[in-house]
């Protein structure tokens, strides 16, 4: 819709037409400023010159239009409802600037529950709240090109749910977040850490970095990788594992295989020990509650950081699920969160590909 304004309009204005059911809110998308006496005929400079002068002194000259999208029914969008209009507005509507207390009831509601994520960029006076129930309790994808804001919105989240106490998980895939001021008392960082007695076999593998096709070393660390050598811990797991794969060698069909299984974990011992920590206890235990849990994964590889993260998402998921049986029949040992967790998976589509299905894609699906 085209309206005719008395002043120059800006793009992402918001304004209010009335017709229909009630007042409607829209916002202005172009914007536009014409002039009669410099139109399209000036053919040289001093007839440039002459038509600005003409302008200047003619009230009339100037022709300010705005485009405007319709969002809905203004007492509608109070409610979080957008409701569009059967009818676009007749000719000769009138077109008014929305004012503070319309916008205000819409973008900025008040309750403890509305956590501020910054202004509205025409109107600076009205504060643009989202609700951190909602936010919590389903999935939000948070998408623009780099550069646009992406982080920063979620540095707000995470301020914002810092001061009421919340909990919140950051999967931060390239240390954006390690600066972030949230205050000492507030943020919990940490580096991702996988345990690798607590894998299957085959994560094992992707892990140490063995081949999907490498079919007879799978076979090689699937028979080495017994519950014996999973109840060992630090540098007794590593050498469990080490021997039972070399025992699979005594097999002339295996013995390569298991040569290449043992110099693959006695490289993974190496490279890796800052993130594969064999004493390590329960992967929750690193996170707090109530703070904000920045789990940094610039040091591991795409597969690596593709297990750590769908390995703390299943163990948050089990301790959700716990916290709701709990709510109905309390048990001996507490949840560990009681309360919902907003988890951010920052470069979701490495995790999260569309055309293909990855373990941190279907725990976080059921998150």
């Amino acid at each position: 819709m085209t309206f005719e304004s008395k002043r120059p309009v800006s793009i992402g204005e918001y304004v209010i037409l009335n017709y229909g059911k009630g007042k409607v809110l829209g916002l202005v998308e172009r914007s536009s400023i014409s002039s009669d006496a410099l139109g399209n005929s000036i053919r040289n400079y001093e007839e440039a010159f002459e038509s600005k002068q003409v302008a200047a002194e003619n009230l009339r000259d100037k022709s300010y239009k705005g485009q405007v999208r319709i969002l809905g029914y203004l007492d509608e969008l109070k409610k979080c409802k957008a409701i569009l209009p059967a009818l676009p507005p007749e000719p000769g509507s009138e077109v008014y600037e929305a004012s503070a207390e319309d916008l205000n009831t819409i973008f900025a509601p008040t309750g403890q529950q509305w956590i501020r994520i910054g202004t509205l960029l025409r109107n600076t006076t009205v504060d643009a709240r989202v609700n951190v129930d909602k936010v919590v309790s389903r999935h939000l994808a948070v998408l623009a090109m780099t550069g646009m804001g992406k982080s920063n919105l979620v540095s707000l989240l995470a301020k914002e749910i810092a001061r009421i106490s919340g909990t919140m998980v950051v999967f931060d895939y390239h240390d954006d977040y390690s600066t972030l001021d949230l205050g000492s008392n507030n943020s919990n960082l940490m580096d991702a850490r996988i345990n690798p007695r607590l894998l299957s076999a085959d994560k094992l593998a992707e892990v140490i970095e063995i081949q999907e096709n490498a079919s007879n070393q799978m076979h090689v660390l699937r028979v080495a990788f017994t519950e014996e050598v999973k109840q060992r811990k630090g540098d007794d797991f590593w050498d469990a594992l080490i021997n039972a794969s070399a025992a699979v060698g005594t097999d002339k069909s295996y013995r390569e295989a298991a040569a290449k299984v043992v110099d693959k974990i006695d490289d993974a011992r190496r490279k890796f020990h800052n993130i594969l920590d064999p004493g390590m206890a329960d992967p929750l235990a690193l996170l707090k509650n109530g703070k904000i849990n920045v789990i940094n994964l610039v040091e591991l590889t795409e597969r690596q950081a593709n297990i750590a993260v769908s390995f703390y998402l299943e163990e948050m998921l089990d301790d959700r699920k716990k916290a709701t049986r709990q709510k109905k029949a309390p048990g001996k040992s507490p949840a560990r969160f009681p309360a919902p967790v907003l988890v951010v998976i920052e470069e979701a589509h490495v995790f999260i590909p569309k055309e293909e299905e990855t373990d941190t894609k279907y725990f976080a699906s059921k998150v």
